[in-house]
């Protein structure tokens, strides 16, 4: 029972490292448009 949870945790950091590289690459992409649309912080 607790190998299965040990598993499933691994699997979701492994997610986690796979999809975080492109969530950076998309906030960026964010950051980089004019902030007139969403408002100046």
């Amino acid at each position: 029972m607790a190998d299965a949870h040990f598993l499933r945790i691994k699997r979701q950091q492994r997610i986690l490292l796979e999809t975080l590289p492109t969530a950076g690459q998309y906030l960026r992409r964010l950051q980089a448009r004019p902030a007139a649309r969403v408002g100046r912080y």
